[in-house]
């Protein structure tokens, strides 16, 4: 009788511990599946003469490549990717100084809102649907001295638009 008390009690630990390692287990992979990186390096945004910024708040399944923005003609690029391959293209430019953020989003959307964030009002909204496209083009834009504006043709809902666009930080 002993005897099995004991073999009960040594099963009731190994099952504890593994239960403990499950929970470590699982809250470290959610950990490092919301974790997000710097796409922006030291050096692309000391060489840059406006504000750069990217997301320090990515939706769960959502990531960025640590350095991977890259300037090409006065503009950085990088990709938000999806675990299940889609993409949200940010691109990032100085301000063009006959700007009217008003009329181009009234005569180029189809709809749209803002919301304050920490880095200024950001912009949610749809160019209208092209010939040919499954659904309409989707864009976070913010306006400083910076104009960043992240586009895509993939089914990202607004939700996770606007988590990304709250999450926008200056580099």
């Amino acid at each position: 009788m002993a005897a099995l008390k004991q073999h009960h009690r040594k099963l009731f630990i190994i099952c504890g511990v593994l239960l403990l390692l499950g929970i470590i287990g699982s809250g470290t992979a959610f950990y490092l599946s919301t974790k997000n990186v710097n796409p922006i390096t030291e050096t692309l945004a000391a060489k840059t003469p406006y504000s750069l910024y990217y997301s320090q708040s990515l939706p769960g399944g959502f990531h960025t490549t640590e350095g991977s923005a890259y300037e090409k003609d006065g503009v950085v690029v990088y990709t938000i990717s999806t675990d299940d391959g889609k993409k949200l293209y940010v691109s990032q430019q100085k301000t063009p100084t006959d700007l009217d953020k008003a009329k181009f989003y009234k005569d180029n959307l189809q709809s749209y809102y803002e919301i304050p964030t920490p880095s200024g009002q950001v912009t949610i909204g749809e160019f209208p649907i092209k010939p040919g496209a499954k659904r309409p083009v989707k864009i976070i834009s913010l306006v400083t001295d910076t104009w960043l504006l992240a586009n895509t043709y993939d089914d990202i809902s607004n939700k996770d638009l606007e988590t990304i666009g709250q999450g926008l930080v200056r580099n």
